[in-house]
Formats: structure tokens, sequence, C-alpha cells
């Protein structure tokens, strides 16, 4: 069952390369990493965290790493607006410090690499639009 689901992972991505002009999947199945309309998406695919799901990790672009309780406590309470099944959920990168919104995706569900191309264009879409909205509160 693993070699289902790291298989269909990366089956996944030679389409979404094929799809959208990325180039090399074996790069981004090695680093994760691609920049979907200006903002940073870091994939993530573990087996022996859940051989099923493909996390993804938008960097918000904030400007710099978020250290002000205030900013903090914004962001968590924020949150609690989100659908996290549909939207996705607020953390800070434990290496940067930056903020980012987390996206799961199952793997029995994303028929093709068009469908992914898809889904990371959406949350490509909502990270920018939550970085509007952290900026706006804090101006």
């Amino acid at each position: 069952r693993v070699l289902y689901g790291l298989r269909r992972y990366r089956e996944l991505l030679v389409e979404l390369c094929d799809q959208v002009g990325l180039g090399d999947p074996e790069r981004l199945h090695d680093t994760g990493r691609v920049a979907i309309d200006g903002v940073s998406v870091t994939l993530l695919y573990d087996d022996a965290v859940d051989e099923q799901r493909v996390f993804a990790f938008a960097d918000l672009g904030l400007p710099h790493a978020l250290t002000n309780e205030g900013e903090l406590r914004r962001l968590l309470a924020w949150n609690l607006k989100l659908d996290v099944v549909r939207d996705g959920v607020f953390g800070i990168h434990p290496a940067s410090g930056r903020a980012v919104l987390r996206y799961e995706m199952h793997l029995d569900v994303v028929p093709d690499g068009l469908a992914l191309a898809n889904e990371l264009a959406g949350l490509a879409e909502r990270a920018v639009r939550w970085r509007t909205r952290f900026e706006q509160a804090n101006a």
C-alpha cells in the first residue's frame, strides 16, 4: 500500500510538470519547491506520516518573520475563520519563522496533474488574499 501512495504521488508530479511546463519532475520530487503566481509553495509527501496525503505549505510572503505577539495572536485567531478542509490552516515555519498556509490533499481524490495544479493555484491565491488581509490589519 505504501508503494501505491508513493507511486501515485510520483505520477501526479510527472503529470503536473507535463501539464504546466515545470520541467523535471524528479527535481520537484527532491526539493518539493515550486513558485505559483509569485507564491513559494513547498510540497511534502511522507509515507511515514500518511501514505495517502500530500501537504502543501504556501509562504504568506510577509516581509519578515513573525515575532510580535500581536501578529502571532492574530494569525492564530484567523485559524478559527478558516474551513480547514477547504482553506488550510495557518502556521509558523519552524526553521524560518515565516507564516505559512498549510493545506493537505488526499491522493485518492486528486485525479491527475491538472487537478493538482488547480489545487496548488487555489492555495497560492488564498495565501495572497490572506497576506493582503494581514498586511492591512497590521498597517
